[in-house]
């Protein structure tokens, strides 16, 4: 198609000369702030701050090292973002994290998605009677989420939680939204150099025969996790600070075997 447009008799190299095939391609990819279907559909980009691991454990003396570390970075005349969240471990900041609300994408899934309509809100059990021989003792029947002894307690919380009678919500029926998250590398382009590590939320509510379909659709996009491929320690303020960049396929596979890892896994500090 690309070889058909360039050696057409109407083709003008100065048509495309200031075109941004960068900008295209990252909306196209969906990892673009500026593209007005993403605002629409509530994608937002936000820098984040988590806690890595340290390894030590946690003795009287280590606790009273990191409250002593906490109180000087407090006290520091800039002190990171990170401290105000009181994170276990070294703070790390990551920037440029595209992400949906979890609440819009529930929202949006329970009440527009047609997928909703075989959606189970109400849990049960399940047993099985054998019919040859009905002197063996019934057997319970563990193949859904909302099958489980943990969502028949958890929903028999919510349906005895005490509402404010004056609440406009009180009256409403009440669920449970049972989210499983999953993410895996993508091949962005045909020869592996574009990678992404797309965040998908999947509902326990939907009968697992439907949500593992191939074309069901079963997974909602929620995120992207950036490439955590270098860190840079502060000295001053001790904060370990990432930036996301891509890298080659042949770098990135070198990284993994250092690493002890294995060719289409991701190294834990990579998520």
């Amino acid at each position: 198609m690309l070889q058909a447009l360039i050696t057409h008799p109407d083709f003008k190299p100065d048509d495309i000369k200031d075109t941004k095939f960068h900008q295209i391609e990252e909306e196209l990819r969906g990892r673009s702030s500026h593209n007005n279907w993403e605002q629409e559909r509530g994608w937002r980009t936000s820098e984040i701050h988590i806690g890595i691991p340290t390894g030590q454990k946690q003795t009287a003396a280590v606790r009273q090292a990191n409250a002593a570390h906490q109180a000087r970075l407090r006290n520091a005349p800039h002190p990171p973002l990170s401290v105000k969240a009181n994170l276990d471990g070294f703070p790390i900041f990551i920037g440029n994290f595209h992400h949906r609300s979890i609440c819009e994408v529930i929202r949006e899934t329970f009440s527009q998605d047609p997928a909703a309509q075989s959606f189970h809100y109400h849990p049960y059990e399940k047993t099985y009677k054998s019919p040859v021989n009905p002197a063996l003792p019934t057997e319970r029947i563990y193949d859904e989420l909302y099958t489980s002894d943990a969502w028949l307690r958890e929903d028999a919380k919510v349906q005895t939680i005490k509402l404010d009678q004056s609440a406009p919500e009180r009256d409403l029926p009440r669920a449970i939204a049972a989210m499983m998250l999953w993410s895996d590398e993508t091949i962005l382009n045909p020869f592996g150099q574009n990678k992404a590590w797309p965040v998908y939320m999947f509902f326990g509510n939907q009968p697992k025969r439907e949500r593992s379909a191939p074309t069901a659709g079963g997974g909602r996009h929620l995120a992207y996790l950036p490439d955590v491929s270098r860190f840079v320690l502060s000295a001053e303020s001790l904060l370990l600070m990432c930036f996301p960049v891509t890298r080659s396929n042949s770098g990135q596979d070198q990284s993994r075997t250092r690493q002890g890892g294995v060719k289409g896994t991701s190294h834990p500090l990579s998520a």
